[in-house]
């Protein structure tokens, strides 16, 4: 059973969340400060975290990067819920990782199918959820950010890449920007046509090729290894994302 942590200063907003989350079979528990956030992530290890944005402060954002720089929790997957969230905290939930943002309103189905894909998205496709063309969407560049982020932290280690290093970070680099700003380019539905995601598909495999080949060269450090992983990860999710899609544009025509 995936462990679901949920901040919420708000009760009716985390109640009504941890309802919903158990009757999807996730174990949950509930934080309501910084504090008991960092607590409770150094003596558990959840899934997934869910945060409620409308309680961002300098606090929970201090309180997040603490959790991160626990050594299980380095790639804690972030889902984020709000209001109405200002430009100001939506671009600091990219900043930290968040691969996704919700509003409160937000129908259930399609809350628990982005959760399915954060947590493990071969498995969610296993067990045949559906997942709409908006979901995927919102799925993909919540992905895209995340290798943005991670491809931030190993900027300053281009050193440790070999002597072709500074080159092939920066196809990785290039690409994952390319890839974002496609995607924000386009709406739900583009992801039916064949077209459109053959070339998402080749501009992640590009990701996927560079990184493994960074991860080959001798002087790479453990950290930048599963930086590199995650990137490699990030991106077989993409692609199980993109064959969903594809799934999807069959049964349809």
């Amino acid at each position: 059973m995936n462990r679901i942590l949920i901040f919420s200063n708000d009760t009716a907003t985390s109640e009504g969340l941890r309802q919903v989350l158990s009757r999807s079979g996730f174990h949950t528990a509930v934080v309501s400060d910084a504090a008991s956030l960092i607590e409770f992530c150094r003596q558990h290890t959840p899934d997934l975290m869910s945060v409620d944005l409308d309680a961002a402060s300098p606090a929970l954002w201090n309180a997040i990067q603490t959790v991160k720089g626990l050594g299980n929790l380095a790639n804690l997957p972030l889902l984020g819920l709000s209001t109405e969230g200002t430009e100001e905290t939506l671009n600091t939930a990219k900043q930290f990782g968040f691969g996704a943002v919700f509003p409160k309103h937000v129908d259930f189905t399609s809350l628990i199918n982005a959760i399915n894909h954060m947590i493990d998205p071969q498995s969610a496709a296993q067990t045949g959820v559906a997942v709409t063309s908006g979901d995927s969407l919102q799925a993909l560049l919540g992905l895209t950010d995340e290798i943005r982020s991670l491809a931030d932290e190993l900027r300053d280690r281009v050193g440790e890449f070999g002597n072709d290093g500074a080159e092939l970070f920066g196809y990785i680099d290039d690409s994952s920007e390319a890839i974002r700003t496609k995607l924000s380019r386009i709406d739900a539905s583009a992801l039916q046509d064949r077209e459109i995601r053959h070339d998402f598909r080749n501009m992640i495999g590009s990701v996927t090729g560079f990184a493994e080949l960074i991860q080959m060269e001798p002087d790479v450090s453990a950290d930048s290894h599963r930086t590199l992983g995650r990137i490699r990860e990030c991106s077989r999710s993409f692609v199980s994302l993109l064959d969903e899609q594809k799934a999807a544009a069959a049964t349809g025509e």
